[in-house]
Parts: C-alpha cells; structure tokens; sequence
C-alpha cells in the first residue's frame, strides 16, 4: 500500500513539474512572439521621446522647469498630477523641488519666503495665482506652450 502511494506521489509531482515546464516554454514562446510587434515602435524612438510617451506633459513641465532654472535653486511647483513631485525631484536634483496642489498651502509657503522659483501649469490652476506670486515679490520669468498647456515660471526679485 505503501508502495502504491508512494509510486502515486512521484507520478504526481513528475506530472506537475512536466507541465510547470511546458507552460514556461509556452510562456517565453509567446513572449518572443510579440517582441517584433510590441517593442518595434519602442526601438527607433529617443529616450526623450521614451519618457515623453511614459510620463506625459509632466516630463515636459519638469524638463521645462529643468532648462530655465539655475543649479541648487529651490522651486515651488503648483501642478496637480501626483506623480510631478517624485518625477521632480527625480530628474531636478540636486534643486529643492516642492509640489503643492491647494492654494492654502501655496500661501502660507509663500510667507515663508524660501523658493527662488515658482512653476505652474497656467491651464491646471483654477485661481488666478499671479496676483498671488506679484504681491509675494514674484516676476514672470519664463512661459512655453505645449498643446493645450502653458508653464509659467515666476522668479524673486
């Protein structure tokens, strides 16, 4: 009897492992499969154009941000997409980088008076936050359209 379940057992654990392989092989078949299909449009394009695809109009608010800044400076950010902050302080660093969504926040950051600059989407802010920036010693400093989007940069005085 003993034999029997023994003999049963390594049957079913030789079966399994056969078909634990096979449905591997399977796997890593049709994954080649799709590699002409899936990754070709991938291969041509720059890593610019990459990120562009991936991250969307926040890579090209942070790039913004990024080419008409000065080394170390520290930057508020009013853009209300959540992953702005990490993407921020990913390719920004060693700036600060700080992303605020409510104006109540962006207020009381403002009275400390501690960013060289302050970044915005003009499309994204709901209230006008330029009489905001002017009353805190704020000037316009940069603007670039993209699409639909305008990004402002206000520099202190």
């Amino acid at each position: 009897m003993r034999e029997k379940i023994s003999l049963l057992l390594k049957s079913l654990a030789l079966f399994f492992l056969c078909l634990w392989t096979i449905i591997a092989f399977a796997r890593t078949v049709f994954n080649i499969s799709k590699l002409p299909f899936e990754e070709n449009p991938w291969l041509v394009l720059s890593d610019q154009q990459k990120r562009q695809k991936i991250f969307g109009t926040v890579y090209d608010y942070i790039m913004f941000i990024d080419k008409n800044t000065k080394p170390n400076s520290s930057i508020l950010s009013l853009y209300e997409e959540d992953k702005t902050h990490y993407l921020g302080r990913y390719y920004l660093f060693p700036k600060k980088f700080v992303n605020y969504y409510h104006i109540s926040d962006v207020q009381k950051t403002l009275e400390k008076n501690c960013y060289d600059y302050v970044a915005f989407d003009m499309n994204n802010r709901k209230q006008n936050i330029a009489y905001l920036l002017l009353k805190y010693g704020y000037i316009q400093e940069k603007v670039m359209k993209k699409g639909i989007h305008e990004f402002i940069i206000y520099i202190k005085k």
